[in-house]
This record gives structure tokens, C-alpha cells and sequence, in this order.
């Protein structure tokens, strides 16, 4: 793996840690709730390939539909068909009953348009969100590559900010779409910083040292501290346009120069890179592994410790270990998953090599 890659992959190491800390760890989430999604954004503008769908945005959501759908969909029908397990054993809302098959059938009909999750696949409302923001940029940028390179880049980057100015707006005046797609459009800036650090990587690498860097901290921490209150995207929550993307910004040149060195160590490296590379199912199943070690110690360590209903964890001072189980534990799975179909899959070649013959 070359090393912008690697750094790609740390990058979403990161970020997906982020968002396991900021489910699990209650002292965490001012912080990382101030750039965690937003990562993610500025990787997928880095990784958008113009060349490729500069102007065919058809390609581009066929790209982001096929990464996306069939894993959404086989973890939606997972998370379905535990859900009766979990409600008997206390690990949902008292609220939430048990499903019947018509329940299960509507429940999966609606999850196939992201219209409806499970409480472990709560993290699923991001999904539609950076589908759509991926084919707003693409747009842009598309229809900027009809104009003659004198306008090609003033009609660009006017389109970005206007599609950021739409997303402020709408959640200025508290208009909330379906879906959260108003921050679709948030989004679209965020995407532009990561596509221009691709193009200017060298020259950025090179002023973003580590000075900036702690600075760039700084600003993360002092902005939660002082305003009392933080980014929370899923509320529609961004503060002020100002801080939000400034905060975005500040996250962005921080967490870059931090992949940068982790790049270095390879330890280091090949673990946020493999969080990286399993970073959707980390996303996926975090809540679940979470809900599964309250199950264990509530039940058989410490019954009086907390309540197993209760959501996203249940006890403050597991959050070291609901961190490891959700991040180690989605991988593990993953990974026995994939073992196990690669071991089915060559026994059924197998066997259709000795009919054959």
C-alpha cells in the first residue's frame, strides 16, 4: 500500500474510532462530535476520481450505491432478525415489541429506502446522507467540465459554496428534509477541502506542521468549552456557519497531519488502517457489540451496575471496553464472516469441478 493510501485508510481509521467514542465514551463527545462525520466527507472528496466521473454522475451513484447498498441491506436484515433476542433480554426501549413476521416484512421494505432503522443500525442515518452529498458534488463538478476552462472553475467552486449556503439555510430556518438531506448539502464544501488537499497535498503537507496542528487542537477544544455546547449533525446542530466550518477546517488539518505521522510507524499504521478498511462495519455493528458487553456484564458480572435498556450503553465506566468491542469485535466479525463464505464458496466450486468431470 503506497502511502497516500495508507493515509487515506488512516484517515477513516480515525474517524470511525471517532464515532465509536463519541457513542461510548461520555467524556469524548463534545470533542470528537466537532469533526468525526466530517472526515469522512473530506476523504470521500479526496478519493472522488474526475477523471473517471467528471462528467457522469449516473456512474458516480451506480459506484457509491454498489459500496453501499448491498452491506446496508444484509446488516438491516441481520439486525432484523435479532431484534426479537434483544427486546426479550432487555437490551431495547421497554417501548419496542417484539416483531411479528407482517412487522419483519414492512420493517425490511422500509430499511430498503433507508426509511427505517433498527436501534443498533441507528448509525445507518449517515448512509443516505453521503450518497447524496456525493452526487451534489459530483453534479458541480460535472456541470462545471461543460464550460471552457477560463469559467470551468469560477462556476465550480460558485456552485459549491452556493450548495453549503443552501444547507445553512435550511437549517437556519429549521427546515428539515427526509433523511437529513439538507446536510447533503452541508457537506458539499467539505468534500471540495478534501478534493483540493488532494490536488495541493505536497504544498498543504508542507505548511501544515506540527505547530498548526496544536493549534488546530486547540481550536477543537476551546470551541465545546466556551459555547457549552458542540456539533451534532444528526440534531442538524452546527452552532453557527462560522464554527462549523472552521471547526471543520481545524479538524481536518489536525487529523491530516496526525495520519501523516502514523503513517510513519507501522504498527501504528496497519491498525488505523485496518479500522480504516472495515470502517463500515465497524459503523454497523459498534452498537451492537456495545449492547452485547452490557448484556454480559449486566447479567453476569455486576447486575446492579445499570439498566441494559438503556441507549447507547448502560454503564459510564465500561467505555474502554465497549470502545475495543465495537471497533475489535466488527472487524472479527467481519472477518469470520468472509472466512466462512470464501470456505462454503470453495467447496461448492469444488464439487461443480467434479460434476463437471
Amino acid at each position: 500500500m503506497n502511502k497516500n493510501n495508507a493515509q487515506v485508510s488512516i484517515l477513516k481509521g480515525i474517524g470511525i474510532i471517532s464515532i465509536v467514542l463519541g457513542h461510548t465514551c461520555f467524556f469524548s463527545v463534545r470533542y470528537v462530535y466537532m469533526y468525526h462525520l466530517a472526515l469522512f466527507f473530506f476523504v470521500s472528496g479526496f478519493l472522488y476520481n474526475e477523471n473517471k466521473y467528471g462528467k457522469n454522475v449516473p456512474a458516480l451513484f451506480a459506484a457509491r450505491m454498489h459500496s453501499i447498498v448491498p452491506q446496508y441491506l444484509a446488516y438491516s436484515i441481520m439486525f432484523l432478525c435479532i431484534r426479537n433476542w434483544m427486546v426479550s433480554n432487555n437490551l431495547y426501549n421497554p417501548a419496542v415489541e417484539l416483531l411479528s413476521k407482517r412487522d419483519f416484512i414492512q420493517n425490511f421494505a422500509a430499511a430498503t429506502f433507508f426509511a427505517a432503522a433498527e436501534y443498533v443500525g441507528s448509525a445507518f442515518w449517515f448512509l443516505p446522507v453521503l450518497i447524496t452529498a456525493n452526487v451534489i458534488f459530483g453534479s458541480i463538478i460535472a456541470i462545471s467540465n461543460y464550460f471552457c476552462d477560463k469559467y470551468k472553475f469560477f462556476v465550480r467552486y460558485i456552485g459549491i459554496i452556493l450548495a453549503g449556503v443552501i444547507g445553512l439555510v435550511f437549517l437556519e430556518k429549521e427546515c428539515f428534509l427526509a433523511f437529513h438531506y439538507e446536510e447533503a448539502f452541508l457537506a458539499v464544501p467539505i468534500m471540495a477541502l478534501g478534493q483540493l488537499y488532494k490536488k495541493y497535498k505536497e504544498r498543504i503537507d508542507k505548511i501544515n506542521n506540527w505547530i498548526i496542528s496544536v493549534l488546530a487542537l486547540g481550536v477543537i477544544i476551546t470551541i465545546p468549552l466556551v459555547s457549552g455546547t458542540y456539533i451534532e449533525l444528526s440534531l442538524g446542530r452546527i452552532i453557527n456557519p462560522f464554527i462549523f466550518y472552521f471547526a471543520t477546517l481545524c479538524g481536518m488539518t489536525f487529523w491530516v497531519f496526525i495520519s501523516r505521522c502514523i503513517v510513519k510507524n507501522k504498527i501504528l499504521s496497519n491498525v488505523f488502517c485496518l479500522c480504516g478498511d472495515y470502517s463500515f462495519d465497524i459503523m454497523a455493528l459498534h452498537i451492537l457489540f456495545t449492547k452485547l458487553v452490557d448484556f454480559v456484564y449486566l447479567t453476569w458480572i455486576n447486575p446492579a451496575a445499570g439498566s441494559k435498556d438503556t441507549f447507547v450503553y448502560s454503564v459510564k465506566g465500561l467505555w474502554p471496553v465497549y470502545l475495543i468491542a465495537g471497533v475489535f469485535g466488527s472487524i472479527l466479525f467481519r472477518k469470520t464472516v468472509n472466512y466462512v463464505w470464501k470456505f462454503f464458496m470453495k467447496i461448492l466450486t469444488e464439487k461443480k469441478i467434479l460434476l463437471n468431470e
